[in-house]
């Protein structure tokens, strides 16, 4: 039998996981066997079950695209400007008739 994996690299194996790399680029990251890995992987996928998946999907896509909360508030704030300003325009323009 192999060695304890230390609990810190469990946590950043994890991590790397949901981050969305795959079990081999978590063992080379890591320095870790692909089994080891596996066996890190393995409980805490049954524990996120079905939704945790699908929320690591969609995190893997959204960085893919280089989606961020802090970009996403940003562009609706200026879409919300730009919508005031539209409609101080809109009202002026009635104003003057």
């Amino acid at each position: 039998m192999g060695r304890k994996i230390p609990s810190e690299i469990g946590v950043n194996v994890f991590r790397a996981y949901l981050r969305g790399l795959t079990r081999d680029e978590i063992a080379e990251e890591y320095s870790i066997s692909k089994g080891s890995a596996s066996n890190i992987l393995d409980p805490l996928r049954k524990l996120i079950g079905p939704e945790g998946e699908a929320l690591r999907n969609l995190l893997i896509q959204l960085i893919k695209l280089d989606i961020t909360v802090a970009k996403s508030i940003t562009n609706a704030n200026a879409s919300i400007k730009k919508a005031d300003i539209m409609q101080a325009d809109d009202a002026q323009c009635h104003a003057s008739r």
